[in-house]
């Protein structure tokens, strides 16, 4: 029990660094780069993050089952035919990831930097989730911290000690050795593990499989993906990269709080939810309520502090770009809120296996997104790009709490039927 408090306290430690880490890169790229090359960095993020979902195809979510099966007698089989379907995936989607740059959402200069970036990203994502998986949280959280935040904070000492000269190319080449790092990291230590031989040929016919079931799992985190990322490209086709620099400066704080949720709140309760929905109801309603309660608590500290701190931040940065845009924050707080809010019935859906229900509300919301987007931000700027946000996410709580609701009714009915 101690080691295992031990280990979850140090990876909750290594998850903030890490996060922490990426902040602040927003803040330094905001104090020291222009606003418009912050814009440039934020629609290369986010295009690096939207296409390892491509690569990855949530591929990881039938893997993961399969890993952990009973029936699995070599788990280095399953981990090989898992990213022989990736090198399929790469063939498909890298070529049509140039025309990002032909068309010229993000110039073309960097894309020599961009491919080895999302290929080293998405791998060192499917690495920390396959030690996650195999039970190994420090390595998992080590290799995202190495992969996110390491070569950041070597960056700003050595641009502090006037060591290196720091512009967007700079910061992408140092990505390259912190993904490139993580990954060496991770292949060292797999080969530490006895997972099995590689004594069979590559099955295709489980390859197909794991497409068929996790095409709807991917179909719902693309749209999720939509919602969070797309106002940067609206922004930059309407307006210009300036204003996705502000943007992107104001979300990536108030994501802040988000993963704090995540990470602090909801990846410790709702685990237990799954484990005692089916068995233990009490304990199962007991551990929802604890999701609410905290939930909602944390977040609303955690919005005071940033509301707190703000103020700090922006004369730290010192540009009147950002003092002039801090209502962006405000309604982007109450976005982030009200997605807070619908994690809550997400999880309770989630774990009465509603995934069609999860997947129709998410894929609505990226609809609606997508035209708000066009007609909020034509009219009111990035204002009307954090309002679509809050709309939208306003709109998936609702919908996620009428179905939950439903849900709760019918199986309070069916328990009451069998007394």
């Amino acid at each position: 029990m101690i080691d295992f408090l031990k280990n979850s306290l140090f990876s909750l430690l290594l998850r903030c660094i890490t996060l922490l880490g990426r902040l602040f890169l927003v803040v330094f790229i905001g104090k020291y780069l222009s606003v418009n090359e912050l814009g440039i960095y934020g629609l290369f993020f986010a295009t690096v993050i939207f296409s390892t979902f491509f690569l990855g195809y949530d591929f990881y979510t039938f893997q993961t089952r399969e890993l952990l099966s009973e029936k699995c007698d070599n788990k280095l089989i399953v981990i090989r035919d898992q990213f022989v379907f990736y090198i399929v995936t790469y063939i498909i989607v890298l070529p049509w990831l140039s025309l990002l740059f032909t068309n010229y959402i993000i110039p073309l200069k960097y894309i020599f930097l961009f491919y080895p970036i999302l290929i080293f990203e998405h791998l060192s994502q499917e690495m920390f989730r396959l030690f996650t998986v195999l039970s190994k949280p420090i390595i998992a959280n080590l290799i995202l911290f190495i992969r996110g935040s390491l070569w950041v904070f070597i960056m700003i000492l050595l641009y502090k000690l006037n060591i290196i000269y720091v512009d967007l190319n700079t910061i992408f080449f140092l990505w390259i050795i912190g993904g490139g790092v993580s990954l060496v990291f991770s292949v060292i230590n797999l080969k530490k593990m006895k997972l099995g031989l590689l004594d069979k040929p590559i099955n295709w016919a489980w390859i197909t499989k794991g497409v068929k079931i996790c095409t709807p799992f991917f179909i719902g985190t693309i749209s999720y993906k939509i919602i969070e990322f797309s106002n940067r490209y609206f922004i930059d086709g309407l307006l210009s990269k300036h204003e996705v620099g502000i943007f992107t400066f104001f979300y990536s704080i108030s994501n802040v709080v988000q993963t704090l949720i995540f990470t602090g709140v909801i990846m410790l309760i709702y685990p237990k939810m799954v484990e005692t929905f089916s068995t233990k109801k009490n304990e199962y309603y007991s551990h929802y309520k604890n999701l609410k309660i905290f939930t909602v608590s944390t977040s609303l500290f955690f919005i005071i502090m940033v509301i707190i701190f703000i103020p700090y931040v922006l004369k730290l940065i010192d540009k009147a770009d950002f003092q002039n845009n801090i209502g962006v924050l405000w309604i982007l707080l109450s976005s982030t809120f009200a997605f807070i809010l619908s994690l809550i019935p997400h999880y309770s859906l989630y774990v009465q296996k509603k995934d069609k229900t999860i997947m129709y509300i998410t894929i609505f919301g990226a609809t609606v997104n997508i035209i708000l987007n066009f007609i909020f931000i034509k009219y009111w700027g990035i204002n009307g790009a954090a309002f679509s946000l809050l709309v939208t996410y306003t709109l998936i709580f609702l919908l996620k709490q009428y179905y939950n609701y439903s849900g709760k009714i019918s199986l309070q009915l069916n328990i009451n039927s069998l007394k």
